[in-house]
């Protein structure tokens, strides 16, 4: 699975760097030698870094396997087969508040579909190259765009069922689609059975970690970087986590530990059903006259000021 995404990665930034270096000035040869380094980089920095994913993963998928004492873990390094039994470790998972008992399964299933797309979509695109053309384009302004590739009309008869199942309409042929369809069911799925597994191995943070391995080929990263973790029933830990919640809920109020002595209340205010302290060195208005509370005459408590003190008097 990871070996499509690396290499689509690679053959982006070759085919990037290749027009920055040409500038432009593009021929047919040069088109045709640029897709096939594309590919053949796209090949081999996939392949090697889909054997690295393999082999980690399969590691960190080993060590799980042992610590909860499940058989055939060698079935972690073997492509297709490490996403059956991440959900085979996972155990029972939910969607939508279903319970779903072979997600892995599923994902298993979808993801040998999407390779075998894939491989197709590879093979054309092979295939292809040699019978690379002109095509003319115009534009908005009147002038014409050139680009380079493969036309009906120059494919011939024995490969054209390649060429409608990938370049046909615009490079959104029937492979394509499917390939597109296939992979949004495999994505629903292994988020599933990650979701599942990651809630055993790092439940406060198993949302990120199954996010992080939807969007990027890093699957095999965060099975090593998860393989000395301790398994925990999720529901347990929840259970206690809801516990505790409510204890500090017993012992310290609605303000937390910050509520009481001491820090006091929030914003110096009493708890309900108390006076507040008459303590005239935490009033900040002590000085004119006021104390703790309010009053009538504009303090903030304590004994009213003098009526000389009112400017108006003589009035």
């Amino acid at each position: 699975m990871e070996f499509f995404e690396w290499m689509g990665i690679t053959q982006a930034i070759c085919t990037f760097i290749m027009g920055m270096i040409i500038k432009g000035e593009e021929t047919l040869e040069l088109a045709k030698r640029n897709a096939l380094i594309a590919v053949i980089a796209g090949v081999a920095a996939g392949a090697a870094l889909f054997a690295l994913c393999l082999v980690l993963g399969g590691f960190g998928l080993y060590k799980m396997a042992k610590k909860k004492k499940k058989k055939h873990a060698w079935l972690a390094f073997i492509p297709f087969a490490n996403t059956f039994y991440a959900g085979y470790l996972a155990g029972e998972a939910r969607f939508f508040g279903q319970k779903m008992k072979r997600a892995g399964l599923y994902a298993m299933l979808a993801e040998i579909v999407y390779v075998g797309l894939n491989v197709l979509i590879l093979v054309a695109d092979i295939l292809m190259i040699p019978h690379y053309t002109a095509i003319t384009t115009p534009t908005y302004d009147g002038t014409t765009y050139i680009s380079f590739g493969p036309k009906a009309t120059s494919v011939p008869r024995s490969i054209r069922w390649l060429y409608d199942a990938t370049y046909a309409n615009s490079g959104f042929g029937w492979a394509n689609i499917l390939s597109y369809a296939v992979f949004i069911v495999f994505l629903i799925f292994l988020g599933v059975t990650l979701a599942s597994l990651f809630k055993q191995y790092n439940p406060r943070g198993y949302a990120g970690y199954m996010v992080l391995c939807i969007l990027f080929p890093v699957r095999g990263f965060v099975f090593f970087a998860l393989r000395n973790r301790t398994p925990v029933d999720y529901d347990e830990y929840m259970r206690r986590r809801m516990e505790e919640y409510r204890r500090r809920q017993q012992q310290y109020g609605p303000y937390g530990p910050y509520g009481q002595p001491p820090y006091g209340p929030p914003y110096g205010q009493a708890p309900y059903g108390q006076q507040p302290p008459q303590d005239p060195q935490q009033e900040p208005f002590s000085d004119f006259g006021g104390g703790q509370g309010g009053n009538a005459q504009g303090g903030t408590g304590g004994t009213p000021p003098p009526a000389d003190d009112n400017p108006f008097s003589d009035f």
